[in-house]
């Protein structure tokens, strides 16, 4: 039971680190994603 306790800790600190990279990678590619249609706004 103790091993099983200890992966479980280990996995419940890593999601919420897991769950800031993603959001942070979908901000990052939103932003990408308005930098883009701005730029072709301005080309046209």
């Amino acid at each position: 039971m103790g091993e099983g306790s200890s992966t479980y800790i280990v996995n419940d600190n890593l999601q919420p680190v897991d769950l800031v990279l993603e959001n942070i990678y979908m901000l990052r590619r939103t932003r990408k994603h308005r930098v883009a249609s701005q730029y072709r706004r301005l080309n046209d």
